[in-house]
């Protein structure tokens, strides 16, 4: 890559950018290798996001007035490295108009030369994982590497755009206010007219100048003045109160479809019971979970099951007893047709006020309460079958090696604590490999399966048996006795392990050799036990196996 930069001839630009530390504080300068940016030029690739998450902005350079280093726009947009500044760009450029090319087409020579002659071209990579995709106002995502070439087009086309200024946005303000005052005594017909008029004409020119002229003209505060004077204009004539009526009656009527409409639809199981524990809404999926079928609405808490129930229970009537109740929550398991489900749930009050009357009566507050459920059934099944696969092999039921050295960490602790010392023995199935590679896969773990119901049958309950890979297994032998039984346990798995496995239609005979290490010592890792055992292993099988 060197030597390639070094033949381009100083015509080539690498990226760099700065990023916050993950210990946050401070500021990482990402540069390329010394080796490849002695031949090239430096240019930063950092965006500018404005608080919508949105980039309309890229910067002329960074670093500092000392060493400036241009943005990759301005190098390739011939604009000055000036730190700190930035500008916007015209996304009126058509980016379909910038061509683009697969950099393996070209690599390959399946791209006319004529393409690439005489341009400047940026390669850029586009993956997820790279996170170089970026939400723009008008083409919406786009990738890191047309951003840059829209700005570098924005520069070098005169269309960096810069924006209007504080004071022309408070001159621009208090011509407003001299206008809305003189047409304040006229009629509130007049005044919305001229004020619709006034608002078309500033986006209209501001437009224009756009077109015309690199200028961006703050329009937002004119505009939000404008609709301020509309707003005065209109209470003066309207009855405020009937507004606010009449608002207030289309909110509560959008909020109650709104909700009713979220609550139909709800992943989970939703169901309101109302003051007299009756259900007044309910989700399409709380009868799936629930195993009923039919309407739920006008039922009663007899749907659910008892403790469900229960829980609704008490929290409706505290609820009512004038007491301000934490929402319930838990875990319920109950047989629903033949099956056991698991659901979580959350049941929250709600305290709803009663109004007025005709009269002007204050009206009694209701409540009611709100329960969501959820079947975590399969998630239950999911997780203690990740929980099981971490710990236990999956072919013969016994411990893997994570699980083994979880045992011997915690010998190894009772070892620290109480001098109880432990012992691994350490085993291998002699000629397995003959029997794997003549029979094939399957009867080899038919095989493994029968040694470890016979490595079940001579250990203890206190004692672990496990698997480490292939036909190597371990037992982990615990107590006060563990380093007497350690040898006799050794012998008596060689001699079991030695006997017939009759796996229909083969008549299997094999041997085992054994390995044994202790704990002792200020040894703390399981893992160099369990490697002196199988170093034990592999000498006793050295000499001969069995």
């Amino acid at each position: 890559m060197a030597a390639a930069l070094a033949r381009a001839g100083d015509t080539v630009i690498l990226a760099a950018f700065d990023q916050p530390s993950s210990a946050g504080g401070t500021i990482i300068h990402n540069r390329p290798i010394a080796g490849l940016a002695e031949y090239a030029w430096l240019a930063g690739v950092n965006v500018l996001l404005d608080p919508d998450g949105k980039v309309r902005r890229l910067a002329y350079g960074s670093g500092t007035d000392s060493d400036p280093m241009p943005s990759l726009a301005a190098l390739y947009g011939g604009g000055s490295a000036r730190s700190g500044q930035a500008f916007r760009i015209d996304f009126g450029i058509d980016a379909a108009g910038i061509d683009r090319l697969s950099l393996i087409d070209v690599l390959n020579g399946k791209v006319d030369r004529s393409r690439i002659a005489g341009k400047k071209i940026i390669v850029g990579a586009q993956a997820v994982e790279l996170r170089d995709q970026f939400l723009v106002p008008r083409y919406g995502v786009v990738s890191g590497s047309l951003l840059q070439a829209l700005g570098a087009e924005a520069i070098a086309g005169g269309r960096a755009i810069s924006r209007t200024n504080d004071v022309v946005t408070v001159a621009g303000l208090l011509a407003l206010a001299v206008l809305a005052f003189l047409l304040w005594r006229r009629r509130w017909q007049m005044r919305l007219a001229c004020i619709g008029g006034l608002g078309l004409t500033i986006e209209a020119t501001a437009i224009v100048v756009q077109r015309q002229w690199p200028l961006e003209v703050a329009t937002g505060a004119w505009q939000l003045m404008l609709v301020g004077l509309a707003v005065l204009a209109l209470l003066r004539e309207i009855d405020f109160r009937r507004i606010l009526i009449m608002i207030s009656r289309s909110e509560t009527r959008n909020t109650q479809s709104i909700l009713a409409r979220v609550v139909a639809d709800s992943y989970a199981g939703v169901l309101i019971f109302g003051t007299c524990g009756t259900v007044v809404a309910a989700s399409r999926n709380a009868a799936t979970i629930l195993g009923r079928s039919g309407e739920l609405v006008g039922s009663g808490e007899g749907i659910l099951p008892a403790e469900l129930a229960a829980a609704v229970t008490r929290t409706r009537e505290a609820a009512g007893s004038g007491t301000n109740p934490e929402a319930a929550n838990g875990e319920i398991a109950w047989r629903r047709g033949g099956d056991d489900v698991i659901v979580e749930y959350v049941a929250t009050p709600s305290r709803l006020d009663g109004g007025v009357d005709r009269d002007g009566a204050k009206r009694p507050d209701t409540h009611v309460v709100c329960l969501t459920f959820m079947d975590v059934t399969e998630r239950r099944r999911a997780t203690e079958r990740i929980a099981y696969l971490a710990r236990f092999d999956t072919l013969t039921g016994l411990a893997n090696r994570n699980r083994l050295a979880e045992g011997l960490d915690q010998a190894l602790d009772r070892f620290r604590t109480t001098g109880e010392r432990s012992a691994v023995v350490a085993l291998d199935v002699d000629r397995f490999g003959t029997v794997n590679d003549t029979l094939g896969p399957l009867v080899g773990d038919r095989l493994l399966k029968a040694i470890a119901d016979r490595l079940r049958e001579v250990t203890r309950a206190e004692d672990l048996a496990g698997r480490l890979s292939g036909d190597d297994f371990a037992v982990i032998l615990s107590g006060g006795d563990a380093v007497a039984r350690a040898e006799a346990l050794a012998g008596r798995l060689i001699a079991g392990a030695a006997g017939p496995y009759e796996l229909a239609p083969h008549r299997l005979v094999v041997g085992m050799s054994a390995g044994i290490a202790i704990t002792e010592g200020d040894e703390t890792d399981p893992l160099v036990v369990l490697q002196r055992a199988e170093t034990a292993r592999r000498r006793a099988k050295a000499g001969g196996g069995n």
